[in-house]
């Protein structure tokens, strides 16, 4: 006997799926109309009232087939569920063309009927060709069955087929390279996965939808799919452990992570580096100093000046002040040495180190905005960077110029040489953005962090950059 196929799928408790047809149908069949004369309905004046005129904006579609809806509402409900479960902060952007693809025209219909019924909302904003429309859920009393629906199977063997010939682009890297990440990728383990359990156990989450995404990374962990799930327009390289919780990390078998501090606001150096044509000894020497300065006592001038004379003294020519402004000089050695968030932390007690950063990069390098009016942490780092800012700005002006996308390159670039080096050598390492991880596996018995972090300074070196690199290894003991 043939085995039957089954297929997980995620669903809301209670939600009784021909009310939701039923919904669908009205909607679809009831024609959206437009107050017309709206100035004359609407007015303050009691004795002058018009009676309301519509037009119909809308035309009425014809009754869809129950049946048919029956089997897509499952498997729509079942991917927004299963999505939103596996983002961190419960929001996903789903390709309306790639649901169109498979589900008909009649998918706008379906999620403005889920919209209605208050099972999901969907942000007003999108780009064309850029970004969709923000999904959430609003129900998180949700639940998952195996079944053995054919449509709905069909369905998911569609969207997979369409998916992975869209996303199986290999960006800039070669197929060596390729196959090399994956082969690392496959000797991703999880060899405590009942301690993961009971640390979830006893781990006190927030909301639901926190602790649904917590489990869903260890439950749904399979060692024999462990691959590239993506490669998106900036080279950067999305799998498994992407968006896994770092307090997760130690279930698996990784031997060691090498971070690079504030990856970003470093990475802006390379810019100023060549806005001010600035010489690769200078930097190298300036990054080499190690300065013991209160930066909540001391002013940006007055550390510039510090610096300035601890390189005259070791002979090297610097810049004068007019050439080179005391916060340029000042903001490539602390983004070096790994000062920059702390910094800022520093400043406001009450926000963890996480906060700053996204407060920053929402505010300064990741805004579209070439002001920081009713800004609190970009008016900071203004009075503390002005010509960085000054910088960062004619970047925001420049037509068709992203600043993130173009640093976001610029570190896959970077850890695209890193990675391959490892590869070379015969180690099992993967990348999260601007981190190294290398696995506990036989291949990596030899490997030490120092190899990693030389690897690291040496790529990075290349580009006039100088990182401070953090180490940080894994146990499953809580």
């Amino acid at each position: 006997m043939k085995k039957k196929i089954t297929f997980r799928t995620w669903s809301i408790k209670d939600l009784d799926i021909d009310t939701v047809i039923a919904k669908h149908i009205e909607l679809v069949t009831t024609p959206r109309t437009e107050l017309v004369n709206w100035e004359e309905y609407l007015t303050c004046d009691t004795k002058n009232i018009k009676e309301p005129i519509y037009k119909v904006i809308g035309k009425i579609k014809p009754i869809p087939r129950k049946d048919i809806l029956y089997h897509k509402y499952i498997f729509l409900i079942h991917i927004i569920i299963s999505k939103c479960e596996n983002s961190k902060d419960g929001t996903i952007r789903l390709n309306y063309n790639v649901l169109k693809e498979v589900l008909g025209r009649c998918v706008g219909d379906m999620l403005n009927t889920l919209k209605k019924l208050n099972i999901i909302n969907i942000s007003p904003f999108y780009k064309i060709g850029e970004y969709s429309r923000l999904i959430w859920l609003c129900n998180w009393n949700i639940t998952h069955k195996d079944i053995t629906n054919f449509k709905v199977i069909e369905y998911s063997n569609k969207i997979k087929k369409i998916l992975g010939d869209r996303e199986n682009s290999t960006g800039n890297y070669t197929k060596k390279f390729i196959n090399s990440y994956n082969e690392s990728l496959s000797m991703l383990k999880m060899p405590y996965k009942k301690e993961a359990l009971e640390y979830l156990s006893r781990k006190e989450f927030t909301t639901e939808h926190s602790k649904l995404f917590y489990y869903s990374r260890i439950n749904n962990f399979q060692e024999t799919e462990n691959r590239i799930s993506s490669i998106d327009k900036n080279n950067r390289i999305y799998h498994y452990l992407t968006n896994t919780p770092k307090s997760l990390k130690k279930f698996f078998n990784i031997k060691f992570q090498a971070d690079i501090c504030n990856s970003h606001p470093l990475l802006f150096s390379k810019y100023l580096i060549r806005k001010y044509n600035l010489k690769y000894d200078f930097i190298k020497e300036l990054c080499r100093v190690n300065l013991n300065i209160d930066t909540n006592r001391s002013s940006i001038r007055y550390e510039g000046k510090q610096l300035r004379n601890i390189l005259k003294n070791k002979q090297i020519k610097v810049p004068k002040v007019k050439d080179l402004p005391h916060d340029i000089i000042v903001y490539i050695y602390r983004t070096s040495k790994g000062y920059f968030w702390d910094d800022f932390k520093d400043l406001f007690k009450d926000m963890e180190r996480g906060e700053v950063k996204v407060a920053l990069f929402r505010e300064i390098f990741y805004s579209l905005s070439t002001t920081v009016k009713h800004k609190n942490f970009g008016k900071l780092f203004v009075e503390r960077y002005p010509n960085v800012w000054k910088i960062i700005r004619s970047f925001k002006m420049e037509k068709d110029s992203l600043l993130p996308n173009k640093m976001m390159q610029l570190e896959s670039e970077i850890f695209k040489d890193i990675l391959a080096r490892c590869f070379n050598i015969g180690w099992q390492v993967v990348n999260i953005h601007d981190a190294i991880i290398v696995l506990d596996t036989n291949a990596n018995l030899e490997c030490r962090n120092k190899d990693i972090e030389n690897i690291i300074s040496t790529v990075y070196e290349q580009h006039s950059l100088f990182p401070s690199i953090s180490i940080e290894t894994f146990s499953p003991q809580i």
